[in-house]
């Protein structure tokens, strides 16, 4: 065991101060510095118990509260986090010449096509995006959230008007500004480049800044400028293909690029904490001594414990002082399977929405799932990764019901507040059931594999496997019909203008 705050053990010195030097006075050498009437009112009696054992009492309940406030914790295993990943800036050409159709239906719908399989795979990177003509345009920040970055690209009008020109140097000053505080600096045109002209000034900036430029050529000719400028950066060039080899090739350049390198990492320190048991004794021991056991102050001490237990300070799960033991019930039958026996030690512990959460689970566990559907929608919040979570797995148990058309329901809900990729696939197969329901295609079982969302804060086990759903002839519902709607329109596209200087010499000339 150790402590997170040694240095408030220091204040041990105090209540040693104070029993060294009690130690030593007489009570008449107490009466020469305090009356009477201060001394009674200093002092502790309730009859029952020696004024010298009150005394270190109080001194040991001081104590404790400087230990419990030097925060005394046992180190467990630690979590290796990486430091960065590969800071990839994606930077789409959107100059007059990407309206060129000699790659049909045009260079810019070509190229936002490898844009977003890009995006759909580079699972293992952080990346950000700008448009650039003449000047650049931040489109999303640096981010690791593709599954965001996904939903932006798809439902965002990008029918926008920019300058004919082309400067290159926005580009690569746009992204330099967006990688500054990033290591492993990646750029990656999306351009049809330009004529064979000098890309010194632009190779001397990106070495200077440590960025390696890699290209996609999107244009029917080979561009010696764009190879040139990659090459020379230690980055990779490629010419597109009718696949999503050149994506591939270009995620396994910046892969193999990145394992050459040595990858920092750091251990984040994870504690099991213990200063509720001093806190929890010292409180203890100032009640007994204040508000002895008699039968007069009984009702006293039994309101100071309701009081303590509800305003005493939480731990990972908020428990309330008398509610650990239940919680280690709980948490060791979860692990043992034995979810009725977890069932019953959550509904002992107080009521939370933590306690909500883990109550559900164990109930979804036990296939009660329409009484964990009532506890999930207890455990809602406003935080809405967590509601996300919680309106998937509402969801999740409504299939289980043979509900598809109010699980359909949770799932949108579950989008609406964080679109997670796990969410989406079970939609579209719950909609797609729905669909052969609708055609009466179909009435037998049908094995759906559903993937669990990631653990919560608040599980204390990750939940939901194989299950099989018996399709019954639900009518599609108008909901079904009105998100199929909204989800072909676009919202308008929104731009940031990023702050340039440079200018690459053939920026004044249409390309």
């Amino acid at each position: 065991m150790t402590f997170l705050y040694p240095t408030v053990l220091l204040l041990l010195l105090v209540p040693l101060f104070f029993l060294v030097f009690t130690s030593k006075l007489k009570q008449n050498h107490l009466e020469k510095h305090f009356s009477s009437q201060m001394i009674s009112k200093l002092s502790i009696d309730n009859g029952l118990i020696n004024s010298k054992i009150k005394y270190f009492i109080l001194l040991l309940s001081v104590v404790l509260f400087i230990v419990a406030l030097a925060r005394p914790v046992q180190p467990i295993e630690n979590i290796s986090v990486p430091q960065s990943k590969p800071s990839v800036i994606l930077a789409v050409d959107f100059s007059k010449s990407m309206h060129s159709t000699d790659v049909y239906p045009s260079r810019l719908t070509l190229a936002m096509g490898k844009l977003k399989a890009f995006v759909s795979k580079a699972h293992t990177s952080q990346v950000g995006i700008l448009y650039y003509a003449n000047d650049a345009y931040i489109f999303y920040p640096i981010s690791e959230d593709m599954h965001a970055l996904s939903y932006m690209l798809e439902h965002t009008d990008n029918n926008h008007t920019f300058s004919p020109n082309t400067n290159l140097f926005a580009a690569l000053e746009g992204a330099a500004q967006l990688l500054k505080n990033y290591s492993n600096k990646h750029v990656i045109l999306f351009s049809d480049g330009a004529k064979n002209v000098s890309r010194k000034r632009e190779l001397d900036y990106v070495k200077s800044k440590g960025i390696i430029v890699s290209a996609l050529n999107v244009s029917a000719k080979e561009n010696a400028s764009l190879r040139k400028l990659s090459t020379k950066s230690n980055g990779h060039y490629q010419n597109y293909t009718w696949g999503e080899e050149d994506v591939e090739n270009i995620l396994h350049f910046i892969s193999d690029l990145e394992t050459t390198s040595v990858y920092k990492s750091y251990d984040l320190a994870q504690y099991e904490e213990y200063f509720m048991y001093p806190l929890f004794l010292a409180l203890l021991l100032l009640i007994l001594l204040y508000f002895p056991l008699q039968k007069a102050n009984k009702s006293a001490l039994f309101i100071v414990i309701y009081l303590l237990q509800s305003s005493l300070g939480t731990t990972a799960l908020q428990a309330g002082i008398f509610d650990f033991w239940h919680l280690y019930k709980a948490k060791t039958h979860m692990s043992n399977k034995a979810y009725i026996k977890a069932i019953k030690s959550y509904k002992n512990v107080a009521s939370s929405p933590r306690r909500h959460y883990n109550l559900a689970t164990a109930l979804y566990k036990s296939m009660s799932y329409s009484e964990a559907i009532r506890y999930y929608k207890k455990a809602l919040s406003k935080d809405k990764m967590l509601n996300a979570q919680i309106y998937h797995n509402i969801a999740n148990a409504q299939v289980h019901r043979n509900k598809l058309d109010h699980a359909k329901k949770y799932y949108l809900k579950s989008i609406d507040n964080y679109p997670y990729a796990i969410t989406m696939e079970n939609l579209n197969k719950i909609q797609q059931q729905l669909k052969i329901q609708k055609k009466n295609l179909h009435k037998d079982y049908e094995k759906l594999y559903f993937k669990p969302i990631g653990k919560s804060e608040f599980a204390d086990t990750t939940v939901f496997s194989n299950y099989a759903v018996k399709l019954n002839d639900f009518m599609p519902e108008e909901e079904e019909r009105w998100f199929a709607k909204i989800s072909k329109q676009k919202s308008p596209l929104f731009l940031q203008k990023i702050h340039t200087t440079r200018r690459s010499s053939d920026a004044n000339n249409t390309w």
